[in-house]
């Protein structure tokens, strides 16, 4: 009984031990594509993992083996990346990097109950053609539509969303800041004082010193507080999709036909997603593995 009991925890050290050195063989890249993969499913490896002071976030090693399977199906219908000759390190890294950042935009997905839905993604759909046209491109380039939708449509969607959500809540302090120094400065004199705040502030000087034209019918949207002020002054602060704007009506073009509103404005442009993704990565310390 004795002997039996030595031989079983025999086995079972042995079994621990070629476990474990399996996966130090994965980690050391030691073994081919193939069991590397399978070893990566099977034990559930991670790649790495963002040390968050709120709690890790595991990144994992099967999900970097299916973006890169996706990555290389692309590149090799793409003559121009193939004559670049871009190396495995390459994609390896453009790989990494995607999963980092859909780490960082999962996460603040699930804090603020984001979500991606059927219209999401039908919506996307027909902004790029359809589904007929949609396919037709998806099939040159050596990709299922399933596989389409899960890196790249539902990946674009997501970072919309969290981009709309980190705008909308203020969290762009300095873009908010300027352009609300700039109101301060022009509604405490009235806006007499218009060509000199948009020459210290605006970021885009074309927008600031040549007027433009617009009927009533284009008085929509980021145009549409426009209405509510007459020739000589300036609207609220508007928020657009890649910055901040106060509008400056110059004059008013009236005939029998149209009403013609003459602008400028004063723009600041908003912290785009990578600024946002880059001060993250500061917070917190990436610890890669594979």
């Amino acid at each position: 009984m004795r002997n039996k009991i030595i031989v079983l925890l025999g086995f079972i050290l042995l079994l621990v031990f070629s476990q474990w050195l399996l996966v130090k063989l994965v980690y050391a890249h030691k073994l081919g594509a193939g069991p590397t993969e399978l070893l990566a499913k099977v034990y559930n490896l991670k790649m790495g993992v963002i040390e968050d002071e709120l709690g890790d976030i595991n990144i994992y090693l099967e999900d970097f083996f299916k973006n890169k399977d996706f990555a290389d199906k692309l590149i090799k219908t793409q003559p121009a990346l193939q004559e670049q000759s871009v190396s495995e390190e390459e994609i390896s890294g453009l790989v990494w990097n995607k999963l980092l950042k859909q780490a960082w935009l999962s996460k603040l997905a699930d804090e603020n109950n984001i979500e991606i839905n059927d219209n999401d993604i039908a919506y996307y759909i027909n902004a790029v053609g359809g589904q007929e046209i949609l396919e037709e491109n998806i099939t040159s380039q050596g990709v299922s539509v399933d596989e389409y939708k899960e890196f790249l449509i539902k990946a674009d969607i997501l970072e919309a969303k969290v981009y709309d959500y980190l705008i909308s809540n203020f969290k762009d302090e300095d873009g908010v800041l300027r352009i609300q120094e700039a109101y301060a400065l022009l509604e405490a004199e009235n806006g007499e004082n218009w060509d000199e705040v948009a020459r210290e502030y605006s970021e885009d000087i074309n927008l600031s010193e040549n007027s433009f034209w617009l009927s009533e019918e284009e008085l929509i949207d980021i145009y549409e507080p426009i209405i509510e002020i007459e020739a000589g002054e300036f609207s609220k602060i508007v928020q657009v999709p890649i910055g901040y704007v106060i509008w400056h009506l110059d004059s008013i073009l009236e005939n029998d036909e149209k009403v013609m509103r003459e602008l400028r404005g004063i723009f600041i442009y908003s912290k785009n997603i990578e600024d946002f993704f880059h001060d993250y990565l500061e917070t917190v310390k990436i610890n890669k593995k594979y």
